[in-house]
């Protein structure tokens, strides 16, 4: 569905951890060429990064902001949010409905929504309504 509105989410390195600080720098390192060929591939509009420390493998040494960032990434806009995990202190829950809102309203500016969403609630097949766990969200 996010491809669908031009966008991708990652985190850059597909192996799980608790905390991002328990990746190392050489697996950020290793990730950011298959990642940017990803996105060449995929050709999101745009992408979104979970967390700084995610894109400061990408972005290299030097202060990174939340939210949009002026350099884009394999062609794609980038997008840095804070990671929704519930280890996430920083954040509160309207915080981070925030940012996650603030980058829903970007991509909406530039690409219209997908068929599913403009159906109406009455006729969306309920397996599209998906939350991120992958539980019905309805």
């Amino acid at each position: 569905m996010l491809l669908d509105y031009g966008c991708g989410i990652t985190a850059a390195v597909s192996r799980a951890t608790p905390r991002a600080a328990d990746l190392t720098r050489d697996e950020l390192a290793a990730a950011v060429g298959p990642l940017a060929k990803k996105i060449r591939r995929l050709a999101p509009n745009t992408i979104a990064f979970l967390g700084k420390a995610a894109y400061a493998a990408v972005h290299g040494p030097g202060e990174i902001a939340w939210g949009r960032q002026d350099a884009p990434f394999g062609g794609a806009n980038v997008w840095v949010l804070p990671h929704p995990s519930g280890l996430n202190r920083g954040f509160s829950l309207d915080q981070l409905v925030v940012a996650y809102a603030q980058l829903r309203h970007a991509v909406a500016q530039v690409l219209p929504a997908p068929a599913w969403l403009t159906r109406g609630p009455s006729r969306v097949d309920r397996r599209e309504l998906v939350d991120a766990a992958g539980r019905l969200s309805a």
